[in-house]
This record gives C-alpha cells, sequence and structure tokens, in this order.
C-alpha cells in the first residue's frame, strides 16, 4: 500500500457557498472523539439551528474548549479556501467562517464527512454503506471447522 495524500471534496455550507474539504488527521481522529462525548447529548438535535440552541447552553469553559478544537479543527479539514489561527494580512481566519458554516463544518468533520466516498481497493463505497453492514456476521458461539467455540 502507498501512503497518498487525504483526497479533498466539495462541502456545501448553509451560507450557499461551496468549500474543499478533506478527512481529519489522525491526531484530530482521536480528539474529535473526545469531543464527541462532550456533545452526546446533542444527538437529539437534528436541526443546525437545534444544534446551536444545544452550544449556547454548555458552560463557558466546555464550549471554550470545543472552540479551540473547532477553530484547529477547521484549519485542518478546509483545502480552499485555506484558513490560518495566525492569519496574516489578506488570510482567512477560522474566526472569519460564518457561524453556521463553521458549525456545519465542525459537525460534518467530526463525523468523518459522511457524504465523502471511501476509496478501497475495488473501488469507492460511502460510510452509510459500511455503517449498514451487519454487526455480527453470527451468534459468536457457533463452532468453527476444528471445533473450538469463537467467544
Amino acid at each position: 500500500m502507498a501512503w497518498q495524500k487525504r483526497l479533498a471534496f466539495p462541502f456545501f455550507c448553509p451560507s450557499g457557498d461551496t468549500v474543499m474539504v478533506r478527512r481529519l488527521g489522525p491526531d484530530f481522529v482521536l480528539k474529535a472523539g473526545q469531543v464527541a462525548r462532550i456533545l452526546q447529548k446533542q444527538a437529539e438535535a437534528k436541526t443546525l439551528e437545534q444544534q446551536l440552541a444545544f452550544l449556547e447552553t454548555l458552560p463557558d469553559d466546555e464550549l471554550e474548549k470545543i472552540m479551540q478544537f473547532g477553530r484547529k479543527l477547521l484549519c485542518d479539514v478546509l483545502v480552499e479556501p485555506v484558513l490560518s489561527l495566525n492569519p496574516r494580512e489578506g488570510q482567512l481566519s477560522p474566526d472569519d467562517v460564518p457561524l453556521p458554516d463553521f458549525w456545519a463544518l465542525f459537525i460534518a468533520a467530526s463525523n468523518g464527512f459522511p457524504e465523502i466516498p471511501v476509496k478501497t481497493k475495488d473501488g469507492e463505497t460511502d460510510i452509510e454503506s459500511v455503517q449498514a453492514f451487519p454487526e455480527q456476521s453470527g451468534t459468536g458461539s457457533e463452532p468453527v471447522s476444528d471445533g473450538e467455540t469463537v467467544q
């Protein structure tokens, strides 16, 4: 297997803008899991407005941690336009992104951009197809060919 760059794909923002994104790098995947635990209560919120309303209810320290992480996350996933945490003249920062777009990108990136195709050795698939696989192929207590039981 040859290493390759993360592929970029279009993302359609609530504002109507289209940006180019890529999936999170490995360090952000781990951190996104931690942030997801903080936001587990958000699962009940279906719309972006409901998600934003939930975020407003978080204690200031948790919200600040999420915002700092979100700024770094956006810098990692956005390919076009490029964002910088310490922008110079003419550069954009995560704070320049409209709030609905910021959170839509944050949530989609934290979920692994499920709409982005997943490359396999046999072609492409999508996250929904992979998630539709059965969790178990059997009961786990059926004997295998040599007579042992798989637990």
